[in-house]
């Protein structure tokens, strides 16, 4: 993200875990001034995560990602045009 963009922010939604997650974010957040944690103790459901995520970002692009990387970060470069050069205001991806 740093080499793509000049201002970036990584907002982290754990959504009722029973792992470590929202330690391990803490942590991070203590060495990455643009890394936030959303946390609370009761699921909630992925589109409640989603949704709090999503009003809580202050950027122009957003990029939803599950925590697996099921879909590389990588992957991003490949939509950004769509939205760009063809000036739409959303481009979705796959995995498939």
């Amino acid at each position: 993200m740093q080499r793509q963009f000049r201002d970036f922010e990584i907002i982290v939604v754990d959504d009722g875990s029973t792992d470590n997650t929202s330690s391990l974010v803490r942590n991070l957040g203590q060495h990455l001034e643009n890394i936030n944690l959303i946390h609370y103790s009761t699921n909630a459901g992925k589109g409640f995560a989603i949704r709090k995520g999503v009003l809580s970002s202050r950027g122009d692009l957003l990029l939803i990602s599950d925590a697996d990387l099921s879909t590389p970060i990588e992957e991003l470069e490949k939509l950004i045009p769509y939205i760009h050069d063809n000036n739409y205001d959303i481009a979705i991806g796959s995995r498939d």
